[in-house]
C-alpha cells in the first residue's frame, strides 16, 4: 500500500512518502494545490498536496501534474467514477489506490447492479 506524506492535506489526491525528487512539476504547474516541505538548510526537500482541488480548473491542473511528473508520487486515493475514468484515459490508472470497473462505451457489459 502507498503511505502519503504526512505534510498532505486531507483528502482523495496525496503524494506519496519519500517519492519526491523535487521536479518542481507539481509546484511550476499548481502552485496553488502543491507546495513544499523544506530541509534545515532552506532547500525544498518534498512536495506535498496543500490544497485539494475544487473548481474544474484545479482538477484539469492536477491532472496535467500527474502526467508530466517526473515519477507517479502523486497519487488518487478516491473513488469517484469520473476522475477514475480521467486518469485512464490520462494513461494514469496506476495512480488510482482503489480500481474503480466503471462502465463506459468501451465495455462489454454494464457495471453490477448494487
Amino acid at each position: 500500500m502507498f503511505e502519503p506524506y504526512a505534510e498532505n492535506v486531507h483528502g482523495d489526491f496525496y503524494v506519496e512518502k519519500d517519492c519526491c525528487l523535487c521536479c518542481h512539476v507539481p509546484v511550476t504547474l499548481a502552485p496553488d494545490l502543491f507546495r513544499y516541505s523544506y530541509d534545515s538548510e532552506g532547500c525544498p526537500s518534498h512536495c506535498f498536496v496543500s490544497q485539494q482541488p475544487v473548481s474544474k480548473d484545479e482538477l484539469e491542473r492536477m491532472f496535467d501534474v500527474i502526467t508530466c511528473a517526473d515519477l507517479r508520487c502523486v497519487r488518487y486515493g478516491g473513488s469517484d467514477f469520473g476522475i477514475v475514468d480521467r486518469l485512464t484515459e490520462l494513461g494514469q490508472k496506476a495512480i488510482c489506490d482503489v480500481v474503480i470497473n466503471s462502465f463506459n462505451e468501451n465495455d462489454e457489459s454494464p457495471p453490477p447492479k448494487t
